[in-house]
């Protein structure tokens, strides 16, 4: 099968997961949304910070290194599942103990069990790396839109909406992380039963701490520069602020964040196998430049003056104070996606160092963008997210 025809074979599969997903989590987010104030969702924010900040090392890149590795063995299936779920336990365990400091810092002692009850999902994604790693290698993107569908309607809709309906508040939110997590797990496994012996030989492990290290480290690079803001209106304005904050910027990614997703997951792979074919590659980067370009900057534009109907419409009048966001922040949308589609180019070819460089520069950026608007509050806070992703 050529590139082009392995391509689309896996948008079909992974844009139907997408658009289920999309128009689920708008439902979710439109139900919860009523269910729940506004603080609650600061509150989960700021947990998620600091589960976000852990979860790149929990990782360490082991899903992406089983898909790069250009000749792949049982031992090295062993060595990666050995390496992920030692992780992922020690995390558990350091998100647990450390909880106290993330309450501390936000200067709100409700973060310490919502943060704990978080850290439980580093249990179940640390086993079910490896089976969506050898879905995503070997192209079966069928299996992969059946996992994610069933999880995600399944962990949000039935767990977390249901949890809502019976008055857990927040709590709703968290069980809705970790039942996603846990139904993941148990359907990807059922598609790939790999070998659970674990192997500690540094000769397995070496390649996955090689690749993945790196690229857990420009995933951590990445995660600082997409969370900063949140995490500065946080300490600086409360759960509130943050809150309204949260769902204007989950308004303006969701349909986008979906797309990259599926984007990622299909041209990861396809590229990985075809990285000693250069003249591919360009033509299927190309190609990914003039239709992902321009599907996100109509989707993101089209949002500038739909902002007011939009979060009228999805979040309800007690959100009117997300509107100013999302007028702003739809316009950084574009710019993220070109950027994300040059990233999973250098991802293929194992080129991780150009992709270190860029994000330090543009963390420089925004820090210097964030101290010279941060007197607009959290509209500063979303121009300053605006110009780091256009450098």
């Amino acid at each position: 099968m050529s590139l082009v025809a392995k391509t689309l074979s896996g948008m079909r599969w992974t844009t139907l997961a997408m658009v289920t997903n999309v128009g689920f989590n708008l439902g979710y987010t439109a139900v919860m949304a009523r269910l729940l104030a506004p603080s609650a969702f600061g509150l989960i924010a700021m947990a998620q910070i600091a589960i976000r900040f852990l979860s790149y090392f929990a990782q360490l890149g082991v899903s992406p290194a089983l898909v790069q590795k250009p000749e792949l063995t049982e031992r090295d299936i062993r060595a990666a599942f050995t390496l992920s779920v030692g992780i992922n336990a020690l995390l558990f365990g350091l998100m647990w103990l450390l909880a106290p400091l993330s309450a501390t810092f936000f200067g709100n002692p409700e973060v310490t069990p919502i943060l704990r009850g978080l850290s439980a999902a580093f249990l179940f994604s640390g086993f079910s790396v490896i089976s969506l790693g050898l879905l995503r290698r070997n192209l079966r993107f069928k299996q992969l839109a059946v996992v994610e569908i069933v999880s995600y309607i399944l962990g949000y809709g039935a767990i977390g909406i249901g949890s809502a309906l019976n008055g857990y508040g927040v709590w709703s939110l968290v069980f809705a992380v970790i039942g996603q997590e846990a139904i993941t797990l148990a359907a990807s496994y059922a598609f790939v039963r790999h070998s659970l012996r674990p192997v500690f030989a540094w000769a397995d492990i070496r390649h996955f701490l090689h690749y993945g290290g790196k690229y857990s480290v420009i995933g951590f690079l990445e995660y600082i520069g997409a969370n900063v803001d949140s995490l500065l209106i946080g300490r600086w304005y409360g759960e509130t602020a943050l809150g309204f904050y949260n769902r204007a910027q989950m308004l303006v990614k969701l349909p986008m964040h979906h797309i990259g997703n599926a984007i990622t997951k299909v041209l990861f792979p396809v590229l990985s196998g075809a990285q000693a074919d250069k003249q591919k590659m360009a033509r299927a980067y190309l190609a990914g430049w003039v239709l992902i370009g321009s599907l996100a900057a109509s989707v993101s534009l089209a949002l500038v003056p739909a902002a007011s109907d939009a979060v009228l419409t999805l979040l309800g009048p007690q959100w009117t104070a997300a509107i100013p966001v999302v007028e702003i922040a739809a316009l950084a949308v574009p710019f993220a996606f070109l950027t994300r589609l040059s990233g999973i180019v250098c991802d293929a070819q194992g080129q991780l160092w150009p992709k270190l460089a860029i994000q330090l520069l543009t963390l420089s950026v925004l820090a210097a963008a964030i101290y010279y608007l941060r007197s607009d509050g959290v509209t500063g806070f979303a121009w300053a997210m605006v110009i780091a992703e256009a450098f």
